[in-house]
């Protein structure tokens, strides 16, 4: 299927003299074009008054998109030779690929602050070349099979399942197409559990299950060659804004067109029971990471050898929120770790993610928001309590407490 590729309007501004640290653009990269691509220029200045820009413009061939860039010294205007990107399915339902190149050589030789604006364009078509239609939840662990239909109070003081807030969550953020991973016998519980979303629901039962990466590895049917939005089940989140935690991930993951996972700073006596990551800040950015490692619950001394991420305090390290964008690509990294496992050892999904992040792109964002991990010690009580005091029944409850904490 066919996406536009930017939107009428959208523009750019290049700060002077300071290209990308790195383009994102390489000859396999994936992207969706359309042909009713409107105009779009981005525009950059580099030295004084000479102004470089770049056109974005159909060409009237079949999956072709034209570049144009241009150099303007005052009124003088000279046009450059564009280079030109095509798209070529490999097959029906293949990932189309980027190959680029110009009329005078390949793209690689194009002049740098080329490739410097045609980087600031894949910004946008990251945006509308990625599109997040479908979400899987994983509930089939030992420990974590039941926890879905926990009652708790939302911030409106209504009763609802946890799957219920989960499944909000995801519905709020525009995907209707849900798969649940769950244990073979459990889907009439889970059906009740989910209220006005049942109908969105498809389930996968883990039979002879290895691991928490084999059961995102079952629903690779459902997901077909798409981006997904996966959250675990037993995490509850809470925004502290106006958008939900996973429409603030979803939308950093379609601007950058990658995988990204959500993060939290934790406390290192806390990262034990967390996938964290490793890796270094993305320039005038907010809150978001270039990764370059995942390890599944390190230790304090490891995370200290290894998981240090500039800016954050002393004793806190990036942990998993429990939510990611995932690109497809991640299932085949999946199914090569089981398929070098032995029969009876699972696959965990952090491992996939430290590979993932060895052979492409992948970001850690943290939301404004906090997970709350259910399947602790107290971890339900400490979720109802920072539903409640953020919601209506605010006064009550803290009116409550202060009677608990009187008559001990």
């Amino acid at each position: 299927m066919c996406v536009i590729l930017v939107s009428a309007g959208i523009q750019s501004i290049v700060s002077p003299g300071r290209p990308p640290r790195r383009s994102g653009l390489q000859s396999d990269t994936p992207l969706k074009v359309g042909l009713n691509v409107p105009v779009v220029r981005i525009t950059g200045q580099k030295f004084g008054r000479e102004v470089r820009s770049l056109q974005v413009e159909p060409s009237g061939i079949r999956n072709v998109i034209r570049f144009r860039f241009r150099t303007a010294f005052c009124a003088n205007a000279r046009e450059v030779p564009y280079i030109q990107s095509s798209v070529q399915r490999r097959s029906e339902n293949a990932e189309p690929r980027l190959t680029a190149g110009n009329s005078g050589g390949g793209f690689s030789e194009a002049p740098h602050w080329q490739r410097w604006l045609l980087a600031q364009a894949f910004v946008f078509v990251g945006k509308y070349s990625m599109k997040i239609r479908k979400a899987v939840i994983t509930a089939a662990g030992d420990l974590h099979a039941r926890l879905p239909l926990q009652s708790i109070v939302d911030r409106r003081g209504e009763i609802r399942t946890a799957l219920r807030l989960t499944l909000d969550e995801i519905v709020s953020s525009g995907i209707d197409d849900i798969a649940i991973v769950i244990r073979p016998g459990q889907q009439d519980p889970y059906i009740k559990a989910a209220g006005p979303h049942a109908a969105r629901l498809t389930f996968f039962e883990q039979t002879n299950p290895r691991g928490y990466g084999d059961a995102i590895l079952r629903t690779s049917g459902f997901i077909g060659q798409e981006s997904f939005l996966h959250l675990v089940s037993d995490h509850l989140y809470l925004s502290r804004s106006d958008q939900h935690c996973a429409q603030q991930l979803i939308d950093v993951a379609t601007r950058h067109g990658c995988s990204v996972s959500a993060i939290q700073a934790t406390r290192e006596n806390e990262i034990v029971h967390f996938g964290t990551v490793g890796g270094t800040p993305v320039a005038q950015e907010s809150h978001l990471y270039e990764v370059s490692s995942v390890i599944e619950k390190p230790t304090p001394t490891i995370a200290e050898q290894k998981l240090i991420v500039a800016g954050q305090r002393a004793g806190y390290y990036l942990c998993m929120f429990g939510m990611h964008v995932l690109t497809p690509s991640v299932f085949s990294i999946l199914q090569q770790l089981l398929d070098a496992a032995p029969p009876e050892q699972g696959i965990d999904l952090s491992s996939s993610l430290n590979r993932l992040a060895q052979t492409q792109r992948y970001l850690a964002f943290a939301v404004n928001g906090t997970r709350y991990n259910i399947s602790e010690k107290y971890g339900l009580l400490i979720a109802q309590l920072a539903f409640s005091l953020s919601g209506v029944d605010r006064d009550q409850i803290l009116t409550e407490l202060v009677h608990l904490l009187s008559t001990r």
